[in-house]
């Protein structure tokens, strides 16, 4: 991408006169091609590369994206498509298709494990099966509902209260003790935050190995 824009401005400057650019574009474009051209010279003959702007651009996104987690978004999956598309612009990189189907496959793991250890979690803690799918729906009515809260936090602390009320309150409707009952959503609750915890060390551990990578390759 870089090599391309430093190619085209060094080929119009090489093939157009300002007499001939006011010609075919204008002379009211000139100031345009003054800034495109003074734009180039302070990226790149200078010495300052354009790799390192999008390099500190990707990496800033891809940082924001581990931000995106306590949002209740798929934050991991934001930081591996941004390693994607830096891949597709940087034939050197180093993020290889082992790369992606390794962190693809554990991202995909987090997933499962986020949305059933909330299931699991009231099992652990005496729950029944309709009280542990009691937290799971809550969980997810809970974090869509409580998402616009707290500039967005709240879909994870609404996911959290959720899968604890779904749960206690099915269990109660069955005529579980409330003791036991809220016993087995507090199980659902601390699934749902292991889950949650299991997927932001995901995030933190691939982003440690992507930015190195972008940074070296840039």
């Amino acid at each position: 991408m870089v090599l391309c824009f430093h190619a085209s401005v060094v080929w119009l400057r090489c093939h157009l006169t300002r007499s001939n650019f006011d010609l075919q574009y204008g002379g009211g474009n000139r100031c345009i091609w003054r800034l495109v051209c003074c734009f180039h010279d302070t990226c790149y003959l200078q010495g300052f590369s354009m790799t390192y702007i999008f390099a500190v651009a990707c990496i800033t996104t891809m940082m924001a994206c581990v931000f995106l987690l306590f949002l209740g978004l798929p934050g991991t999956w934001g930081i591996l498509a941004l390693a994607g598309i830096w891949a597709f612009f940087d034939s050197s990189s180093v993020f290889t298709m082992q790369f992606f189907l390794l962190w693809g496959g554990l991202c995909l793991v987090a997933e499962v494990v986020e949305f059933f250890a909330g299931y699991y979690g009231a099992k652990l803690y005496g729950g029944t099966d309709k009280g542990s799918l009691g937290g799971m729906v809550g969980a997810l009515a809970g974090g869509i509902m409580c998402a616009p809260l707290f500039f967005g936090v709240g879909a994870l602390l609404g996911a959290l209260a959720g899968g604890f009320l779904g749960c206690f309150v099915v269990e109660k409707g069955r005529g579980m003790a409330s003791g036991p009952a809220a016993k087995a959503a507090f199980g659902v609750t601390l699934g749902r935050f292991g889950g949650f915890v299991i997927k932001l060390a995901l995030a933190v551990s691939l982003l440690f190995h992507a930015i190195p990578a972008i940074w070296h390759s840039a």
